[in-house]
């Protein structure tokens, strides 16, 4: 990841007040090292947390997610 996507991300998890998901979230991010193109799934994707990441960083991905609670996909 360029350094201009950690500080967009770097961004986005400052507003997060759970420190252990903030911390899993930006190892997560990074150990995937999204490339412009790339297409991500997210089986389980709850209320696509980490989806809402990818897609704010600045790079062009394809993101799906999929989850079995209908009430979790509508938030």
């Amino acid at each position: 990841m360029t350094k201009k996507q950690l500080q967009k991300l770097e961004q986005l998890l400052d507003h997060v007040g759970d420190i252990a998901l903030r911390r899993r979230a930006r190892k997560m991010i990074i150990d995937l090292d999204p490339k412009p193109g790339d297409k991500i799934l997210d089986v389980g994707c709850g209320d696509g947390f980490y989806l809402f990441l990818l897609s704010n960083l600045g790079i062009k991905l394809k993101l799906f997610g999929t989850d079995f609670d209908p009430l979790a996909l509508k938030s």
